[in-house]
C-alpha cells in the first residue's frame, strides 16, 4: 500500500482555522476494511496539530459566576432543606466523579456550559465542517470549546459496554496527543458504553470512573441524560459515512 499524507490549513465557515490530515492513496493492495485501519493508525504528526483553543478561556469566564450563583441558594437553605440536597448529590454521580476524571484540558470547566441537545442535532451542526475535507480518507479533530459542543442528551441506556473501537480510539489519540492534559484525560477511557436516541444507537467512550454508577444507577432499557462532548470523526469518504466520537464525562437518572 503506497500513499502520501498531505496537510492543510482550511477558514471554516464560522471563521475558525481548522488543519486537517489527509491520506491519498496511489495504490490499494488489499480490500478496505482492517488494512484502512492500519494506514491511519500509523499516523501521528505530532508536529502538523498545533491547535490553539483560545476560546477555552472565554467559556471559562462566563460560567464561574453561574457556578457561584448556584451555590448561594444552596447554603441559605441549608436549615430548611437539608434532607434535600443531600439526597440530590447522592443520587447524582457528580460527587463520585472526581475532579480529576471530570475535568477536561480546561480544568475550570463547569457543568453549566452542557446545553440541551440531542445527538442529531451535533450531527447536523457539524456536518458542515466535514463537508468541507469529504470525499478522502480524513480524520477531522475538534479543538475548540465551543464547537465540541458540550451537551446534555437524552438517551436510552443499553447496560451493554465493549472495548473502544479501533477508529474511536485513533482519533482519540490524535486530538489528545498535542496536549498532555488531554493525553491524561483521554487515558480516563477505557470502555465505551451503547446508547440508543431514537432508533438510532450509539457506541461512547465513557470514562472508567462512572462505569460503575452507570451499573448500579440506571436501569437497562431506562432513561438517563448524558454529558458528552463531540471531538471530532474519521471519515472514510463522505459525511454521511463519518464516525463522530463523543465523549461521556456524566450522566443523571431519568425517573421513569
Amino acid at each position: 500500500l503506497n500513499y502520501i499524507i498531505l496537510g492543510e490549513w482550511n477558514m471554516l465557515s464560522n471563521g475558525s482555522c481548522k488543519f486537517f490530515i489527509f491520506i491519498i492513496v496511489i495504490s490499494l493492495l488489499t480490500a478496505c476494511g482492517p488494512s484502512e485501519t492500519g494506514l491511519l493508525a500509523g499516523l501521528f504528526p505530532t508536529e502538523t496539530y498545533t491547535p490553539s483553543p483560545t476560546a477555552t478561556a472565554t467559556a471559562t469566564a462566563t460560567q464561574t459566576p453561574t457556578a457561584t450563583a448556584t451555590l448561594e441558594p444552596t447554603s441559605t437553605a441549608t436549615a430548611t432543606n437539608t434532607p434535600t440536597p443531600s439526597a440530590t448529590f447522592t443520587a447524582t454521580p457528580k460527587p463520585t466523579a472526581t475532579q480529576r476524571p471530570t475535568q477536561m484540558p480546561t480544568p475550570t470547566s463547569t457543568w453549566d456550559r452542557y446545553k440541551p441537545r440531542t445527538l442529531s442535532d451535533i450531527i447536523e451542526l457539524t456536518n458542515d465542517f466535514l463537508e468541507q475535507v469529504q470525499e478522502r480518507p480524513t480524520i477531522y479533530l475538534e479543538n475548540s470549546d465551543e464547537y465540541q459542543y458540550p451537551s446534555r442528551v437524552h438517551v436510552i441506556y443499553t447496560g451493554e459496554f465493549r472495548e473502544i473501537s479501533t477508529e474511536h480510539q485513533l482519533v482519540m489519540d490524535f486530538w489528545a496527543k498535542p496536549f498532555e492534559s488531554r493525553h491524561e484525560f483521554a487515558g480516563l477511557f477505557k470502555k465505551e458504553a451503547r446508547f440508543l436516541e431514537g432508533n438510532t444507537e450509539y457506541w461512547i467512550p465513557v470514562q472508567d470512573a462512572l462505569i460503575p454508577y452507570l451499573e448500579n444507577e440506571l436501569e437497562v432499557n431506562g432513561k438517563a441524560i448524558i454529558y458528552v462532548l463531540w471531538i471530532g470523526a474519521s471519515m472514510k469518504s463522505t459525511v454521511e459515512n463519518a464516525d463522530r466520537v463523543f465523549l461521556l464525562n456524566e450522566f443523571r437518572a431519568v425517573a421513569p
